[in-house]
């Protein structure tokens, strides 16, 4: 039976930031459990790899995301340069159609920033320049902001978790976890691991496990969303030079909307929609997971959230952008008259997750309970920027507990 001082249980890019910074400050024992026969199989393989200082996010409401967006996006870029992991540094506009847009992008602009991230307010002209295939009125550029594969940062952090020791355990599925003894029993399909503190990394299934664990009730339930994502075809991949998103709506539940990334193999991504998932890693169109919808259903969390107009209304325009191509291209043709869709093939599909409280709100803020004897990532937004300095963040906090 292996026995460890901490398990930590998802092995996504958070999973491997938290050990790798776990390692390199302490002496402990450490391991690494996941279902997978790799790290970042889910979520941390799954995205748009956009590098951002959340510009498009309300930092004065949720102040702790604020933080970690702003100096996350220091910390992964300093990362990748020195591992040598290549990222492009684009920017990132965020456009605006019209006058009400526009102001919008104006009180955007003028929010205080801890660490002076900078935020230009273009023209029309100015934006032509830089995006001549757009159409806009007026746009928010975040020059410091780009986008990256996030894979190679998982494997990059994992490797580095290794080097210092640090055993992962692949292709192991947790069971059950009995915390009730001198040591927390952890029992997966290949056996047993017993350790002195447990760090629950497990994105979508994070707030489940720990309300299994008794850290919390019912004030957290996890929503995951499946969120489809097209690519522009080789020819048509000049029509976008940066990254390029809509001006937040109000009257709508996502954060950031369809929009374009450039990744740094020149591919440009489009997306992503945001169905309410199935189940946690519900990927195809027609993959169900009764547990997770049982689960979904029973909570008072979800319908107070679905009872607002804007959830509806988001819900029935993605779930027609989910079956419809053609409602999908209208709502890129927003920003990007020209595409049509016969420019756009379908890519891969990224589960995101909504973490809903007792009043049916979305928490934005990063969410961190724990336990007697663990620590629980709840909820992290922007998920991939925030990865190595809420890594660090956490390894701190962990230490100070076991």
């Amino acid at each position: 039976m292996a026995r460890y001082d901490i398990a930590i249980v998802g092995g996504g890019i958070y999973g491997c930031s938290v050990a790798k910074h776990l390692s390199e400050k302490s002496d402990k024992s450490i391991c690494v459990i996941e279902k997978e026969y790799h790290v970042g199989s889910h979520q941390s393989g799954r995205n748009s790899g956009v590098l951002t200082p959340g510009i498009v996010l309300d930092f004065e409401e949720n102040p702790r995301m604020g933080h970690f967006a702003e100096k996350g996006l220091r910390d992964i870029q300093e990362y990748c340069r020195q591992n040598n992991i290549h990222y492009k540094d684009y920017g990132l506009l965020v456009v605006a159609k019209n006058d009400e847009e526009e102001r919008r992008l104006e009180e955007i602009r003028d929010r205080k920033t801890q660490h002076g991230i900078e935020k230009q307010l273009l023209t029309g002209s100015e934006l032509a320049e830089k995006e001549p295939h757009i159409d806009g009125q007026a746009a928010l550029f975040a020059p410091e902001s780009g986008a990256v594969d996030s894979t190679p940062i998982v494997h990059s952090l994992a490797s580095e978790a290794m080097g210092n020791g640090v055993d992962f355990f692949l292709g192991y599925n947790v069971n059950e976890i009995d915390n009730e003894s001198d040591l927390i029993k952890i029992e997966t399909d290949k056996g047993v691991i017993e350790s002195s503190y447990l760090v629950n990394t497990t994105g979508a299934h994070a707030a489940k496990l720990a309300r299994e664990m008794g850290v919390i009730g019912n004030q957290y339930q996890a929503l995951p969303l499946r969120g489809q994502y097209y690519e522009l075809k080789p020819d048509k991949r000049d029509l976008i030079k940066t990254d390029v998103y809509p001006t937040p709506r109000p009257d709508r539940i996502e954060d950031v909307g369809i929009h374009f990334t450039r990744r740094p193999d020149n591919k440009v991504i489009i997306g992503p929609t945001g169905m309410i998932a199935l189940g946690p890693e519900a990927y195809g169109k027609t993959e169900v997971n009764f547990e997770k919808i049982v689960e979904t259903m029973s909570s008072s969390n979800f319908w107070k959230f679905m009872g607002s107009k804007e959830a509806m209304r988001s819900a029935w325009d993605n779930v027609n952008m989910v079956y419809s191509k053609s409602k999908f291209v209208s709502e890129c043709q927003r920003l990007l008259p020209e595409v049509t869709e016969d420019d756009l093939v379908e890519s891969y599909v990224g589960i995101i997750n909504y973490l809903i409280d007792d009043n049916g709100k979305q928490i934005k803020d990063p969410v961190f309970e724990y336990g007697e004897r663990s620590a629980h990532i709840l909820m992290v937004l922007p998920g991939i920027t925030s990865s190595i300095s809420i890594g660090d963040y956490m390894a701190d906090e962990i230490l100070q507990r076991c």
